[in-house]
């Protein structure tokens, strides 16, 4: 942009010389030295501001098209469960509707079913074996009883050594 060269600023320096003065040519060098840092950092806080404001722009971008995505997960998502539960409210009504129509039906009355010989002598076999099973433990008891009854001590305090030797 400007090309300026070494003997170009000693010009510039020779004739701000010549037209300040050396009095004040120091303050002179210290107002522009102050003038070009003020604009140099107004330059690089501008710089800054746009390249926030360029990252905030891609920031939001980015934010509305994934909110985008978000919203078109959420209705497929809402179109999928509202089909599922429709299914299940479907399936549920077809078995409902099944079991009221089974349940409007009338029912045939169920014959007494025959019973076989086979049946009848079965169960009055074991009828009889159970007859015969509690016969023997009667007469086990009664048997059990009287042998208690012999093996019972005669009031003597002698001890038979059976009993010595069971208790401790």
């Amino acid at each position: 942009m400007f090309d300026i060269g070494f003997s170009e600023l000693l010009l510039v320096a020779v004739i701000a010389l010549l037209v300040l003065g050396p009095e004040r040519l120091p303050k002179a060098a210290r107002l522009v030295g102050a003038w070009l840092r003020k604009a140099k950092s107004t330059w690089y806080s501008v710089k800054t501001e746009l390249e926030e404001e360029i990252a905030q722009a891609d920031l939001k971008e980015s934010l509305r098209k994934t909110a985008a995505e978000f919203r078109e997960a959420g209705r497929e998502l809402d179109a999928v469960a509202r089909n599922d539960v429709l299914h299940s409210i479907d399936t549920v009504a077809d078995d409902t509707r099944k079991v009221l129509h089974q349940a409007r039906t009338p029912m045939k009355p169920l014959k007494p079913a025959a019973a076989e010989p086979t049946q009848i002598d079965s169960a009055a076999r074991t009828a009889a074996a159970a007859k015969a099973a509690r016969e023997a433990a009667a007469a086990r008891a009664a048997a059990a009883a009287a042998l208690a009854s012999e093996a019972a001590p005669t009031g003597t305090a002698e001890a038979s050594p059976n009993q010595d030797s069971a208790t401790p």
